[in-house]
């Protein structure tokens, strides 16, 4: 399934796929931007060209850049890693390692190491484009999504975090063909009237794989969610609302849990674990096929 494809099925169509179709293929390498070599000059120098950067600026980076956070306002930049190297993105004290407001970012081939401290990447107010990222060793979440901001996340890795991704504030996000994984808390979080989609991804090893509530939105669709501790999709009260199909969901305490006013919508190709336990306390509405 192509990433329009994907978009469409899960109701995220018109402009705004349009626009994440496009930001997803977009070519990743162009003549005459900076390139940062973090070994040698140091990571100070990554936020100076990110201050001196004009919209639109491609950053390519190596090594590792570590005296973070960096910070990106109310412009559009792109960082991108060597494809040979990558390059990590890291900080020298407790809190954030990226910090995105108001801007258009794009992010390309990068190690995020929150080293245990903060959040990873926090993202308020804006639309980020993220492909081949490990966000990794977060005491806070990987990476938020945060006040009416929107996201494409493709073949990147959340592992490791207190939670993998938070997408929350009348926010939007498409996760596709990630691998979510190792996340002490939850692996995925869609909270305060937010939506998202996950497609064709890997939650494994969390507490919880994915939690969806508070008037939010979540679209599952070709996923593998399996070996979560407590729960594999949890669908919370006030009014938490998923849409799931072709999924394998099974391995995992509970494998769907919905509480209160929870609804559980369509239905999942795929659950190892009796009916009962799989859909407990789960209101069903056009429900196809589980086994």
């Amino acid at each position: 399934m192509n990433t329009y494809t994907s978009l469409k099925r899960f109701g995220i169509t018109s402009l705004f796929a349009v626009v994440l179709f496009a930001a997803f293929n977009s070519p990743l390498h162009a003549q005459g931007f900076p390139t940062v070599h973090c070994d040698s000059q140091g990571g100070s120098n990554l936020q100076i060209k990110i201050d001196a950067g004009g919209d639109g600026d491609k950053i390519f980076l190596t090594g590792v850049c570590d005296d973070g956070p960096y910070f990106i306002f109310g412009k559009h930049i792109e960082l991108i890693g060597f494809a040979s190297t990558g390059a990590t993105l890291s900080s020298l004290g407790s809190g954030d390692v990226l910090i995105v407001r108001g801007a258009t970012v794009v992010l390309r081939n990068l190690t995020i190491d929150a080293d245990g401290s903060g959040t990873g990447i926090l993202i308020e107010g804006s639309s980020a484009d993220i492909n081949s990222v490990v966000v990794q060793d977060a005491s806070g979440a990987g990476m938020t999504i945060d006040g009416s901001s929107y996201a494409i996340v493709g073949d990147s890795e959340f592992n490791n975090n207190d939670v993998g991704i938070v997408v929350i504030g009348s926010s939007n996000a498409f996760i596709h063909q990630s691998t979510i994984q190792g996340n002490s808390s939850r692996g995925v979080v869609v909270v305060g009237a937010s939506s998202a989609s996950i497609s064709n991804s890997t939650l494994i090893n969390n507490l919880v794989g994915v939690l969806v509530t508070k008037m939010s939105t979540l679209g599952l669709g070709g996923n593998l969610i399996e070996n979560n501790t407590e729960t594999g999709v949890q669908v919370a009260d006030q009014y938490g609302f998923l849409e799931a199909a072709v999924n394998t969901i099974q391995g995992n305490g509970t494998d769907v849990v919905c509480e209160a006013r929870g609804i559980f919508e369509s239905g999942v190709a795929q659950i190892s674990n009796t009916q009962t336990t799989a859909l407990s306390g789960c209101t069903l509405l056009g429900l196809g096929t589980v086994f």
